[in-house]
């Protein structure tokens, strides 16, 4: 046998063992509840194959429509009593695909329901807005939850499904999103599914499901709320009787009423339990931090009648005249001992919040550029590596595993040359590596133009360009692409306008 094949069956050996024992699911939005962007388990990928030409496309999917979520994977699951790797994607037609990762078949397609043109002529959305945020997979259950923006006869809905992941049948029937809750003067104010807008990524927490909604572009007096559903025994799914409200003021014909967008990134919950995400804005004068919690980090209990805490900044005034939201950015949790742990919030103003967990009080910051966009991190010898992706700038903080609060500092920087990075400002990114942290690498999306770049970084390397390569394209200049790069098993997967896009190692 040529040494050639034997090199060959060496690879294929070692491949093989490695996906058994390292297989990677990615079942939420950036990896886990923290929303910490960190894949810990990918020892397969690493910057010296990453850069070389073993990497590069190996699939293309054809899909019905734009894609805003974050795709989601599961490795060995079955479908017809045979073994995939699948991914499922989600469109805006409220179509959902479960996708071989290895061949790029669709093993399974179903679509939930019309989808909603272009409610108000909102620009900052597709055509249609369908599934346009990322489902959540329970694993033990082998349920994946969906939430649907539907067309039906008496007006518009949001749908909840749970979903067998094996056949993408229903497991329960669907749960309409409706809810209503009290003002300051008494009154009640009941949800409005035809004003608001549900962008955030789903959280699974202890057995509930959490969604949050926004507005489409400022408009309509749409509210802040946060809904949760408990799943009891895996299969019923029952809405709490009161839904999280944060702007608790009767509303003015001019007033945006604290509305939870974060660019798609999820709500995030700690390790007791409890909620963490990042309002917009509503009027400076109506600010008011027990009944209006616009412009801020907020904690809030698991039954969405208490909020624990929260944080706004002192420059909340200028934020709100200036519409600069401080939820354009998601939040991060970083969770590594039992000393103090951290939040993590920027948004458009570029000022990276760094907080307590314990009672949201500010550490530490920096500037980092005007910020539709997440934080990721990862830890390597005992210090947290905390990636910032604001306007065009690409940057790596150093904070040691202590968490004193002046020990932040910038370790690389780079700005990246792209002619559309910055539409918006800011761009989401993603870390692998293995569970110490070693072989990091950085993956970013850049949007040139119309077209999508992914671009994987080394952070050991003085933040080193390892890998470019084309990765869809994006027709809508005034929709920002949230697109969240998935690294899962040694590949890598990128989904945006009709299309999925699988790169991975071609020998």
């Amino acid at each position: 046998m040529s040494s050639q094949y034997v090199k060959f069956f060496i690879h294929l050996f070692f491949f093989l063992n490695y996906s058994l024992a390292n297989a990677h699911d990615v079942v939420t939005h950036h990896y886990d509840n923290l929303r910490s962007g960190w894949n810990r388990d990918e020892s397969f990928l690493r910057p010296s194959n990453v850069s070389s030409k073993e990497f590069g496309l190996l699939n293309k999917v054809d899909l019905d429509d734009q894609v805003d979520a974050q795709p989601l994977i599961l490795n060995n699951a079955k479908i017809d009593n045979k073994t995939f790797q699948i991914v499922y994607v989600v469109t805006e037609s409220n179509t959902i695909y479960a996708i071989n990762a290895d061949t790029g078949q669709i093993l399974l397609k179903r679509t939930l329901g019309n989808p909603v043109k272009k409610p108000f002529g909102c620009e900052n959305s597709g055509a249609n807005l369908g599934i346009n945020s990322t489902p959540i997979i329970d694993s033990k259950t082998n349920t994946i939850y969906v939430m649907a923006y539907i067309k039906e006869p008496s007006g518009n809905v949001f749908r909840l499904y749970a979903l067998d992941v094996s056949t993408l049948k229903d497991r329960t029937p669907s749960v309409i999103v409706a809810g209503k809750a009290k003002l300051e003067d008494g009154t009640e104010v009941k949800f409005d599914p035809a004003i608001q807008r549900q962008r955030a990524a789903l959280l699974l927490n202890n057995n509930n499901i959490y969604a949050a909604f926004t507005s489409y572009c400022d408009q309509n007096r749409a509210r802040g709320w946060l809904f949760g559903w408990h799943v009891d025994n895996e299969k019923i799914i029952l809405p709490f009787d009161e839904p999280g409200l944060m702007n608790r003021k009767l509303a003015n014909n001019n007033m945006l009423l604290s509305t939870i967008w974060m660019s798609g990134s999820g709500i995030a919950s700690d390790q007791k339990g409890d909620i963490y995400f990042v309002t917009g804005n509503s009027d400076s004068r109506a600010y008011d931090e027990k009944i209006n919690l616009s412009e801020s980090v907020v904690k809030i209990d698991s039954s969405l009648t208490k909020v624990l805490n929260f944080y706004t900044p002192d420059n909340y005034e200028e934020l709100e005249k200036a519409d600069l939201d401080f939820g354009s950015g998601g939040i991060s949790l970083i969770s590594i001992n039992n000393k103090k742990n951290l939040a993590i919030a920027a948004g458009k103003d570029g000022n990276m919040h760094i907080l307590d967990q314990k009672d949201l009080s500010r550490l530490a910051g920096a500037q980092i550029g005007w910020c539709n966009c997440k934080i990721s991190w990862y830890v390597r010898n005992k210090i947290i590596h905390i990636i910032s992706s604001g306007k065009k700038n690409l940057e790596s903080w150093l904070f040691n595993s202590e968490l004193k609060s002046d020990n932040l500092f910038s370790e690389n920087y780079i700005e990246i040359n792209g002619k559309g990075l910055d539409n918006g400002g800011g761009f989401f990114t993603t870390v692998s590596s293995d569970n110490n942290g070693m072989n990091a690498i950085i993956w970013a999306i850049n949007k040139d133009e119309d077209r999508l770049l992914l671009m994987a970084f080394d952070p050991e390397s003085n933040l080193n360009q390892i890998f470019e390569a084309d990765a869809g394209i994006w027709v809508n200049d005034m929709a920002n692409p949230n697109t969240v790069p998935v690294v899962s098993n040694g590949k890598v997967y990128v989904a945006s306008y009709k299309q999925l896009v699988i790169f991975g190692l071609k020998n």
